[in-house]
Formats: structure tokens, C-alpha cells, sequence
């Protein structure tokens, strides 16, 4: 089992990934259910940041993003193409014996080797196909330049982007990364995630007044997807923009709380269980809906 970039958070992030993606999977699934000849059949999942997909810390075995996805998309017989991305040859290897050979034969899986902003571009949505790219860097920078390119595709505007983000590490090491990646990066993160292309931006502190600042953030064309998502404790994109301003532009040793103390509405501790039970009260009313109504330009 491969141990990069696992750490005491990381059975907690995989719990909660976990309970995200099984929401988003429900709503993907009716909408292909509901519209057949205009949703694409498959959805499209992207992992940027693969790794071996089974890890193990302090004796607890942990299974990452790709195994997850395959687990819950077999559970609700949603038909897909998925493509997992990874730089490290050596842990590719791992990730495809963690897959096993009867589910890299059944299902239409790629794994594509190499650097991520590289391999990315290799990846076309089709028309009317819904899905998710989710990035996990393990504490370091998403690859914001390849990730704004991928997304100004005509075909992307219905794929969602969720990422996990470690905002001290990001801030500590790596702002020249960044501003190498992306030349729109000006030191306000912010800036970064709204070149991503998406109407609405959330985060998720995981993390309070922790060392790290772990978040998720969530970013999305669809006001119905992104208000169910809200659930979750997702705080809107004025509240993130002050959050991540605050966070990226400070000079001064203070915890996450202290930083987004005039976040009047901030949620810290909304138990995932009940932010799913939320979004279920409400699936059927979004299920229901014409897509017409919910398509972006």
C-alpha cells in the first residue's frame, strides 16, 4: 500500500468525498434516467491526483478516490468512463492491481501516466455528458493553468469540479508553483479557483484552527446542484471569496477560526450524515426538472 500523502485527516476526507459523490451520482443518474436522447449515457469522472487508490495509517487500511468512485457507481449500475491520472509509474502499477483486471475489463477505465497537465488535455467530455474532475494535489498546488484550459471546453460546462485543499501548504511552498502554472495567480487563491469557469464556488473548511486548513471546494454551472450542496456546509462564493482572501493574504499567525470569525453563517461541524439526508428531501423536485431550464451557455 502506497502511504503518499496520507495523513490523520485522510480517513475523514475520504468519508466525506465518499458522501458527496454518492449525492452527485443519484442526481447524474436521474438526469440520464429521466432525458435519454439528450444526457449523454455515461457520466464522466476524472481523478487528476489518483495515487495507488489503498492506503494505510497508524494500522487503518484507506481506500482512495478511485476505488471509492468504482464502489459507488457499481452500487448504482451507472454506466460511466472514468480516467485516472497519476504521474508516478510505480504507483500506476499499484493502482491498477487495486482496480483488479475483472473491473479494468468490464468497465471503460483509463489510466494515463504522467504529468497531469499533460495527460489532462487527453480527456474530451461529449455533448450533454455529466460528471465530475476531482483533484486531491496531497498539499500542494492544483494545476490551475490545466484545469482553466480543460474546463473552457464547449463540452465541459456540465462537469463539476470538486478539490481538496490544504490552503498552508499552498500559501508556505507553493506560490511560485502556482504563479508558474497559471499566470493569472496574484496571490489571492481565489482568483485561481474562478478561473476554473464555473457560475458558483463554495468551500468546506474540514479543518478548523488546524495547522493545514484543509477545504474542499465545489464549483458548478447548476444554482439547483450548487444550493444541494449547500448541505454539506458549503459556504457561497461571497463567503468563500472573503475566507480565501483572508487566508491567502495574511501576513499574521492566526488560526482558521480567527480568520473567518465575520463570517456570520460559517458551519464548521454539520454532520455529513445530515447534510445528505437534506439533499435527499429535495432530489426528487430537482429530479423532476426540464434540463432546459437548468442549461448554461
Amino acid at each position: 500500500m502506497n502511504g503518499v500523502g496520507v495523513s490523520k485527516y485522510t480517513e475523514e476526507k475520504q468519508s466525506q468525498f465518499r458522501a458527496m459523490l454518492r449525492v452527485q451520482l443519484r442526481i447524474i443518474k436521474s438526469i440520464i434516467h429521466r432525458h435519454p436522447g439528450w444526457a449523454y449515457p455515461k457520466m464522466l469522472y476524472v481523478d487528476t491526483n489518483s495515487g495507488s487508490g489503498r492506503y494505510s495509517f497508524d494500522g487503518v487500511n484507506i481506500e482512495g478516490s478511485p476505488l471509492i468512485f468504482l464502489e459507488e457507481v457499481e452500487k448504482r449500475r451507472l454506466d460511466f468512463e472514468a480516467y485516472f491520472l497519476e504521474k508516478d509509474p510505480a504507483i500506476c502499477t499499484d493502482l491498477e492491481k487495486n482496480i483488479g483486471v475483472e473491473r479494468l475489463k468490464k468497465y471503460e477505465i483509463t489510466i494515463l501516466r504522467g504529468d497531469n497537465t499533460l495527460t489532462l488535455p487527453e480527456i474530451r467530455p461529449k455533448k450533454n455528458q455529466f460528471g465530475l474532475v476531482y483533484s486531491d494535489p496531497n498539499a500542494s498546488c492544483p494545476s490551475f493553468r490545466a484545469l482553466h484550459e480543460w474546463f473552457c471546453q464547449v463540452n465541459a460546462s456540465r462537469i463539476d469540479w470538486l478539490a481538496y485543499i490544504a490552503m498552508a501548504g499552498l500559501k508556505r511552498n507553493e506560490s511560485r508553483k502556482c504563479a508558474a502554472s497559471c499566470d493569472f495567480y496574484s496571490g489571492d487563491i481565489f482568483d485561481c479557483f474562478k478561473r476554473i469557469g464555473k457560475k458558483y464556488l463554495s468551500v468546506r473548511v474540514i479543518e478548523p484552527g488546524g495547522g493545514w486548513q484543509w477545504l474542499f471546494v465545489w464549483a458548478c454551472n447548476d444554482s439547483i446542484l450548487n444550493d444541494k450542496f449547500r448541505g454539506f456546509g458549503f459556504k457561497s462564493r461571497g463567503e468563500a471569496r472573503a475566507y480565501l482572501k483572508d487566508i491567502s493574504q495574511t501576513q499574521q499567525k492566526k488560526s482558521l477560526i480567527e480568520a473567518t470569525r465575520n463570517i456570520s453563517d460559517i458551519q464548521f461541524s454539520l454532520p455529513l450524515d445530515d447534510g445528505e439526508n437534506l439533499l435527499q428531501k429535495e432530489f426528487a423536485s430537482y429530479a423532476g426538472k426540464d434540463p432546459a431550464r437548468n442549461r448554461t451557455t
